[in-house]
């Protein structure tokens, strides 16, 4: 289970796999993916599944790296290019998703 939640509706806070460093690969594609020109696209759902099955993600946008912290996982803030859709705020704030 990830620790994935919107701070704000221009702020999300994700975190890695377990064995993402910040030395890793993955982890430096993460932290740098601006001056790799490297595109986030941040998809999010609330379930994996529901009664009818496998639950689709919604595309909430493109994102940049604003911060980061920890390692094994790797917490990271993006900050999204267009704000979240109000709809999609409740459903994706930690208060819902704990």
């Amino acid at each position: 289970m990830y620790n994935d939640y919107s701070i704000s509706d221009k702020f999300f806070h994700w975190q890695s796999q377990n064995q993402t460093s910040v030395e890793s690969k993955t982890g430096k594609r993460y932290i740098n993916h601006e001056s790799l020109n490297n595109n986030i696209l941040l998809f999010v759902r609330e379930f994996k599944e529901d009664s009818l099955g496998t639950q689709p993600y919604t595309f909430l946008g493109k994102a940049k790296h604003k911060k980061h912290s920890g390692n094994k996982p790797i917490s990271v803030i993006w900050e999204l290019e267009k704000p979240i859709p109000a709809k999609f705020i409740k459903k994706t704030s930690k208060m819902l998703a704990m």
